[in-house]
């Protein structure tokens, strides 16, 4: 587990059973980004506050669909000094997808920047598909789209990916 900003951290879904550091962190809340299969709620500790975020990590998924209802649940306990821990399975294409959106919706930060911002913390890797929604998204807060999917293709295809190499992925604006 990882801190992004102060009340925010990430981790993959072993972290959400280690109690002890989640009260070290002061974790208040937790955003399950797994399937009911990969993690039921069983193994949720008590006395969270939890969103659960049910989808596999494939791209035909629509995890867009989440990014309101996640950064509005996020915001409410991190704007009262409540941390929240964003965790799915590996804490690499789901997590950080929706600590992404987060950080562009309520933050305001453009996806290059928010992307990059995380990646300098963690190992993270969304997937294609998560990639694209993000720009969509983007697009949707900015009007603009700051984020080369030509480039992360090609990154998240190559070895790069599983070694965090750090690449710009801002689209490149020609001078006229």
């Amino acid at each position: 587990m990882i801190q992004i900003l102060p009340f925010l951290y990430m981790g993959r879904r072993y972290d959400i059973e280690n109690v002890e550091g989640l009260k070290a962190c002061n974790i208040k809340a937790l955003v399950i980004c797994c399937t009911y299969f990969e993690y039921p709620d069983h193994k949720v500790p008590n006395g969270y506050a939890n969103l659960r975020i049910n989808l596999e990590d494939m791209g035909l998924e629509r995890i867009s669909s989440y990014f309101e209802e996640s950064n509005n649940f996020i915001h409410s306990h991190i704007s009262q000094e409540q941390a929240v821990l964003i965790s799915c399975c590996q804490g690499v294409s789901r997590s950080s997808t929706i600590s992404i959106a987060y950080l562009m919706g309520k933050q305001n930060f453009f996806l290059n920047e928010a992307f990059s911002f995380i990646m300098q913390k963690k190992n993270i890797c969304p997937n294609i598909g998560f990639i694209e929604q993000l720009c969509e998204y983007e697009k949707i807060l900015k009007n603009k789209i700051t984020f080369s999917s030509k480039k992360y293709i090609n990154w998240f295809t190559s070895d790069m990916c599983g070694n965090n190499a750090i690449t710009d992925f801002s689209i490149d604006c020609k001078k006229k």
